[in-house]
């Protein structure tokens, strides 16, 4: 079988943190980028001159990758959620920035998506984003967690370092 193989430099994205679907692996750390599963090649990347928010030199610009239905989802800098086209890289939303808000995206967590809300690890807990609003409609407080979902219970599971705690999943 004659396996086509590509390299591509990605020297920033973490090993493990990606996402896929049938067409492209998904990475991002500067940019979030598709790699075609049929040759390895980038399909296309987003983020390049994009306001960020407020992050240090030399950061991370965008968290590990989710895909679900033909969309790629991200944190991005400071600002939050990001949604993506997976065939184009198009931005479809992103999170509709709340002045109050005081949370920032932790970036080294994947988002969890759900039906109604796209669930992001943020500094101070979980936060629920509405995938019609874009706004955060709540943000549950905990220390730096683990999610995980048991999908027939519809529960988003939460690990942190005070327990183990099991949140609506819509």
């Amino acid at each position: 079988m004659n396996i086509p193989r590509q390299r591509n430099d990605k020297s920033n994205v973490v090993p493990g943190e990606l996402a896929v679907d049938e067409k492209c692996v998904y990475v991002a750390s500067g940019q979030v980028c598709a790699l075609r599963l049929s040759d390895g090649e980038i399909a296309w990347t987003f983020g390049e001159k994009r306001n960020h928010g407020e992050v240090e030199d030399g950061a991370r610009l965008y968290g590990t990758p989710s895909v679900k239905d033909g969309t790629v989802f991200a944190a991005e800098g400071s600002r939050g959620i990001v949604a993506l086209n997976a065939e184009t890289g198009e931005l479809l939303w992103e999170e509709k920035e709340d002045l109050t808000k005081d949370e920032s995206p932790e970036l080294d967590h994947s988002p969890v998506v759900g039906r109604r809300y796209v669930y992001a690890p943020v500094t101070t807990g979980i936060s629920a984003v509405d995938l019609r609003t874009h706004k955060a409609a709540w943000t549950y407080r905990t220390s730096q967690a683990l999610l995980g979902v048991h999908t027939r219970a519809e529960r988003l599971i939460c690990v942190d370092r005070s327990g183990v705690t099991a949140l609506p999943f819509e």
